[in-house]
């Protein structure tokens, strides 16, 4: 975050400090002066001063962001970061004018850095008609490779002398988890670099040991030993059914690309991630750790069970077709990579069908709702996007100009043409996003 002078004021430059704990707060090397620069954690002092949004003033947000979802076929979305006075926000309003509220949210609730605020919250089940679920929280490691802030276990290559910001106390994690367990809340936690990405793999498979130990005898009056295999087949087996997420997945080691999949952790990624960083993250991260960054054929060829993708929105563009095409290329959109024409480590490209289906029916599983959405079928939802051409088909450099011509929600049309008025509707392509 950059801000102003005048900001600076507000907040009162006497009164900011030094350092902050996960965050950064740049001044010039030479002066000591602030230079407005506010890195994850320390952008807190600046939010704590942000006046409160009225009511009509969210709404006329929510308008246009939604508005900006049904022009590029989006029905639906997964909002991470939900603070739970949003959600109350958002029960209001499908509550009093849910034809506002044309799109499926699922949302993540955050709480303050390090802070249990599950009482804070209900737990929610498709709310409004399928408008609103509530039962995932948002926890956040470190912080994002472009500003050195993805926490990593050694140096980075670029910048010896830093090795990224933890955002969140590694000790308090087991904790904080096993209280979101108990509520019946998924765990989604943002992870860029190789050490959050550890940490917080092995404080999941901790929580998971730790459940299945303490409710192993629940139904026995007789205390159970569970032997070494009988624990990883029961901790498999809790973890398919919580459905833990790791949000980016971005950094790994190969060894713990294995654990994920092992484990039945969720890698949550955004394709277009890889194409913004590819100009840079070799020499930030060097020939062996580059390995393990957006390795997304690393995680399927280790037995993922599902492999969803997104776009990461408002960091990148909201538009799937950007994603679908960085997902099956690993290009920049003039047809280029760092590595030539063949793409970016070409050999960790999705397929295009493994790319739908991480936008669509991957995604819908991840958010425990593939039963109502994620595919055209019988008895779901009748959410659809009608598109210009058929990009399961078309060479890969049309893909980015695909153009949305209607997208249906709760089988009306809410952005575009009529389905009536679509002449040709042989030539045309139905998904559902």
């Amino acid at each position: 975050m950059w801000v102003n002078e005048k900001v600076l004021n507000i907040l009162g430059k006497d009164k900011i400090p030094e350092n902050i704990d996960g965050g950064e707060i740049g001044r010039n090397k030479l002066t000591n002066e602030l230079t407005g620069i506010f890195v994850d954690n320390s952008m807190e002092l600046v939010f704590d001063k942000m006046p409160s949004s009225t009511d009509d003033k969210l709404l006329n947000q929510l308008r246009a962001a939604i508005h900006e979802m049904h022009s590029n076929g989006l029905t639906g979305i997964h909002d991470a970061s939900v603070l739970p006075k949003y959600i109350d926000f958002y029960k209001r309003t499908i509550t009093s004018n849910p034809e506002e509220f044309n799109i499926r949210v699922y949302a993540m609730v955050e709480c303050d850095r390090n802070k249990y605020c599950g009482d804070q919250v209900e737990r929610i089940d498709e709310f409004g008609e399928g408008r609103l679920t509530v039962r995932s929280v948002k926890l956040i490691m470190d912080g994002a490779l472009g500003s050195w802030g993805a926490a990593l276990s050694e140096p980075y290559s670029d910048q010896p002398n830093k090795n990224g910001l933890l955002l969140s106390n590694p000790e308090l994690l087991p904790h904080e988890i096993n209280q979101w367990i108990e509520k019946g809340f998924q765990v989604n936690t943002h992870c860029i670099g190789d050490r959050a990405n550890n940490i917080i793999i092995n404080a999941y498979e901790k929580c998971f040991q730790d459940y299945v130990k303490s409710h192993s005898n629940d139904k026995n009056e007789e205390k159970k030993i569970l032997t070494e295999e009988e624990l990883l087949r029961q901790v498999k087996n809790l973890a398919e059914e919580l459905r833990f997420r790791i949000e980016h997945a971005q950094i790994l080691t190969l060894d713990d690309i294995k654990r994920v999949g092992e484990l039945k952790i969720i890698p949550s990624m955004q394709p277009t991630h890889a194409t913004s960083d590819m100009s840079y993250a070799e020499q930030r991260l060097g020939s062996e750790r580059i390995k393990g960054a957006y390795a997304w054929r690393s995680f399927i060829d280790t037995g993922v069970k599902v492999f969803p993708l997104s776009s990461d929105f408002p960091v990148e563009s909201a538009n799937p077709f950007l994603g679908f095409y960085a997902a099956i290329t690993r290009k920049w959109k003039n047809g280029d990579s760092p590595h030539g024409k063949d793409g970016w480590f070409p050999s960790q490209k999705l397929t295009r069908e493994e790319a739908l289906r991480g936008f669509t029916i991957d995604a819908a599983y991840a958010g425990f709702s593939e039963n109502t959405m994620g595919s055209i079928s019988i008895g779901k939802y009748a959410d659809f996007v009608i598109l210009d051409r058929d990009i399961m088909q078309i060479s890969e450099e049309k893909i980015i100009d695909t153009k949305v011509l209607s997208t249906v929600f709760a089988g009306k049309v809410v952005f575009g043409e009529s389905l009536s008025s679509l002449s040709s509707f042989s030539s045309l392509s139905a998904l559902l996003f």
